[in-house]
C-alpha cells in the first residue's frame, strides 16, 4: 500500500503455506453460500462518493484482502495507492473520465457499444 506522502510500505505478505481443508457439511455450505449471496448481491457500481474518511485500519484491512486475490504463479502482483488528496482525486477522476470518453469514441467495437446502448440512456 502507498499512501501520498510517505515511502511505499507493506501491508500484507502472502505465505506459502499448505491448504488446510476443511469439510464443510452440505448445509453448512449452502448456508455460506446463500449469506454471500446476500453481500454481493447489493453490491453496485457508483460513481459519486463521499467525503467521509474511512478508519485506517478498516482500509489495511481491505487492502490485505484485495491481495490474497488468485494470481499467476500466487505472485499477487498488484500495487496499491491510498490518495487522500481531493485535488489529485479530482485529477484521477478527470483523467479516466477523458480516457472512458476517448475508448467510447475510437476504440470500442460496434457489438460492445450496442450491448452498452440500453445502459446508456439517450446519450
Amino acid at each position: 500500500m502507498v499512501v501520498e506522502g510517505q515511502p511505499s510500505k507493506t501491508v500484507f505478505k502472502m505465505d506459502q503455506t499448505p491448504l488446510a481443508f476443511q469439510q464443510l457439511s452440505e448445509q453448512e455450505m449452502q448456508s455460506r453460500a446463500n449469506y454471500l449471496w446476500e453481500l454481493l448481491s447489493s453490491r453496485r457500481t457508483i460513481r459519486d462518493f463521499s467525503d467521509r474518511p474511512i478508519p485506517e485500519g478498516v482500509l489495511e484491512r481491505c487492502l490485505e484482502i484485495a491481495n490474497t486475490a488468485p494470481s499467476g504463479a500466487n505472485l499477487q502482483p498488484w500495487h496499491f495507492s491510498v490518495i487522500k488528496n481531493p485535488q489529485i482525486k479530482k485529477e484521477i477522476r478527470d483523467a479516466a473520465q477523458a480516457e472512458e470518453r476517448a475508448f467510447y469514441q475510437s476504440r470500442a467495437s460496434a457489438q460492445w457499444l450496442e450491448t452498452l446502448k440500453p445502459l446508456r440512456g439517450s446519450s
